[in-house]
């Protein structure tokens, strides 16, 4: 986030006084949250996510992307997808629009693959970030799900 720095000066009868200096950090307006249906999966289970983006301020976000890295990790020379997509891996969702004062929100399933972890401490973790017009830094959002106990 960026960051302002606030100081006043007084000046009277050639006498200048400053005041105490204030630093602040100015917020984006824009938030997301990412949730799972399940709270547990299985190999091959449907997993149902959503995200919701929601715009506190008096300006529109438009031509938004929304990127989900589907928990992907290293395995052996290239990367593995423990959830699987029609469209991706990652996965890439473009032209979102947020209206002021509103909400958008994306609806979208994976299938469990065999790459995801099934150990007793097993999890997959989805890692969204959103991009686009307005946003200076990405916004970011996590859900994890953890593996079925047999």
């Amino acid at each position: 986030m960026a960051t302002f720095t606030n100081v006043a000066t007084l000046s009277y009868n050639g006498t200048v006084v400053n005041s105490n200096v204030t630093t602040g950090e100015i917020q984006q307006t824009l938030a997301a949250t990412k949730h799972s249906l399940a709270t547990t999966y299985k190999q091959g289970d449907t997993l149902t996510y959503i995200v919701n983006i929601v715009n506190t301020g008096n300006t529109a976000f438009t031509n938004l992307t929304l990127t989900d890295n589907l928990g992907g990790y290293t395995y052996g020379a290239g990367t593995v997808y423990p959830p699987a997509v029609t469209a991706g891996p990652p996965m890439t969702i473009t032209g979102i629009n947020v209206p002021a004062n509103s909400e958008a929100q994306i609806v979208y399933s994976a299938t469990a693959t065999a790459y995801a972890p099934l150990n007793i401490e097993g999890s997959i973790t989805n890692n969204i970030t959103i991009t686009g017009d307005g946003i200076t830094e990405p916004i970011t959002a996590t859900e994890t799900v953890n593996a079925a106990s047999a």
